[in-house]
C-alpha cells in the first residue's frame, strides 16, 4: 500500500495513469486510474462495486474467445498475451499467442488492446503494426543497463510506426 501511494505520486506527477495490479482493496485506496485483474481474479462485476466510477478495470486474456468475454463482462481494455515466450511473472509454460491472433483480435473486439508478453525493442514496431492501443514491457525495460535509455528507445519505436 505504502509503495502504491509512492508509484501513484510519481505517476500523478508525470501525468501517467497508475493502473494497480490484482489488488482491487489498493486500488481503491489510492484512487488509482484503474486496477488490471487476472481471469482469477476478483470478478470484474465485485471490482466496480469496490471502486469509483471513474476508475478502470483492465482484464488478461490468451486469446480471441476470452478477450470477447472480457469485453461482454465490461472490461474496459484487453490485456493479450504472451504475444511471444517469456519468462516474466511465471508465464513460461504459455503458448504465445502471436501477432496474427493478436491481429484479428484486435479486429474482433471494441474495447483497446494492450499487447503483453515477450515484447522487446526488436519486435516492439511488429506489435504496433497490428493495431494494439498499447504494449507492455516488462523484462526488456528491467533487464536493461538503463531502463531509463531503454524507455526513451521504445516510446520512439511506438511513436515513430
Amino acid at each position: 500500500l505504502e509503495n502504491s501511494f509512492r508509484l501513484k505520486e510519481i505517476c500523478d506527477s508525470a501525468e501517467i495513469p497508475f493502473i494497480v495490479n490484482d489488488a482491487v482493496d489498493v486500488a481503491a485506496l489510492i484512487n488509482s486510474y484503474g486496477v488490471h485483474l487476472g481471469q482469477s481474479d476478483l470478478p470484474i462485476d465485485y471490482a466496480r462495486e469496490i471502486l469509483s466510477s471513474e476508475q478502470i478495470v483492465g482484464l488478461s486474456n490468451d486469446g480471441i474467445e476470452q478477450a470477447k468475454e472480457s469485453e461482454f463482462k465490461g472490461s474496459d481494455y484487453a490485456a493479450v498475451g504472451a504475444i511471444y515466450s517469456t519468462s516474466s511473472l511465471g508465464k513460461s509454460n504459455r503458448l504465445p499467442v502471436g501477432l496474427k491472433n493478436l491481429e484479428e483480435i484486435t479486429k474482433q473486439i471494441i474495447i483497446p488492446v494492450v499487447a503483453i508478453g515477450g515484447i522487446t525493442e526488436g519486435n516492439l514496431g511488429d506489435v504496433r503494426e497490428t493495431g494494439v492501443a498499447s504494449a507492455c514491457i516488462v523484462s526488456d525495460i528491467t533487464l536493461s543497463n538503463s531502463p531509463e535509455d531503454k524507455v526513451k528507445r521504445l516510446t520512439k519505436i511506438w511513436f515513430d510506426n
